[in-house]
């Protein structure tokens, strides 16, 4: 299944200045730019979507961690990844030594998840991880390791149906050699950003982005969105303007910075501790992540699945 379209995505996202005039509506521009400095939880909630009027859980007290519903006694459990109704997750589940990629549903978001299963045609031998579901629940992409990283692609023509077999994600056939993938984000059903790094971890790192005219459609060749010079967004918002990085000393976030191509520095929002990618609704006022009990050191073997309203 050929997935890279013949044309070259070159489009950048409107600049920040401009665009924080319109998240920012019945905010001064000046002083809200003029706070983007601070480092303290006035910048998060300035720069942050207004909390909505409908919560997109209900039931969830601002600031308190809670296990996702249904699936309290999973562990290990990693990266999960939600629809954009939240009826349907995602996540990567330790068994036999190892980590497949695992599903679950539910009828409404004020119901928990029924029991996971595997999603068979995407789980091997080998150790699947950092999955990226698409809002629609239909197309699925994640890492495998073999031992290098490479992405994989998946879909299915409805949420009621099993996903096909796996493929290559070709799109990361097209980074130039000796660039290995991170993990993906489908920033909408559109648009895919997923971080690339050459051989030493922590430099040389650049977040690329790929879009394609409409869901289920090839996606283009990606281009750099941003070169990396801190630590990686694990999401990003689907304006492109707000970066959240779930990290074991809590949850920290940033904002593009107006007439620049970075993000400015992570400032903490929660004190939850965090390991691995996590998830956001397009709301974005509630926070899938994974992370340890109370009490517990975070680690590898230490994996809850957990919300958070922010």
């Amino acid at each position: 299944m050929k997935q890279v379209a013949t044309r070259v995505h070159r489009s950048r996202p409107r600049r920040a200045s401009v665009a924080f005039a319109v998240v920012l509506v019945g905010w001064p521009l000046v002083a809200a730019v003029g706070r983007l400095a601070a480092q303290d939880g006035s910048f998060y909630e300035v720069l942050r979507l207004p909390r909505p009027e409908t919560p997109s859980v209900p039931g969830l007290e601002i600031g308190t961690p809670k296990l996702v519903p249904g699936l309290e006694g999973v562990d290990p459990a990693f990266a999960p990844t939600l629809t954009a109704d939240l009826k349907v997750i995602v996540y990567s589940g330790g068994r036999n030594n190892r980590y497949d990629l695992w599903i679950a549903q539910r009828d409404s978001v004020d119901k928990p998840f029924g029991p996971p299963a595997v999603i068979t045609n995407c789980s091997t031998g080998q150790y699947e991880t950092f999955p990226a579901l698409s809002p629609d629940g239909l197309e699925l992409l994640y890492m495998r390791f073999e031992p290098q990283t490479r992405l994989y692609y998946s879909r299915r023509d409805s949420t009621k149906e099993e996903f096909g077999p796996a493929v290559p994600w070709a799109i990361t056939d097209a980074l130039p050699p000796g660039r290995s993938p991170g993990g993906p984000q489908f920033i909408d059903q559109e648009n895919v950003q997923f971080v690339t790094r050459g051989e030493t971890v922590e430099k040389n790192r650049a977040i690329m982005l790929t879009s394609r005219d409409a869901a289920g459609k090839p996606f283009g060749e990606p281009s750099v969105f941003l070169n990396l010079k801190a630590a990686t967004p694990y999401f990003i918002s689907a304006d492109r303007l707000r970066a959240y990085y779930g990290v074991p000393k809590g949850l920290h976030f940033a904002a593009l910075k107006p007439d620049s191509d970075s993000f400015s520095p992570p400032t903490k929002i929660s004190n939850a501790r965090m390991e691995g990618p996590i998830w956001l609704p397009p709301k974005e006022d509630v926070l899938f992540y994974s992370g340890p009990d109370e009490g517990n050191p975070v680690s590898e073997g230490n994996r809850k699945l957990w919300m958070l309203r922010l």
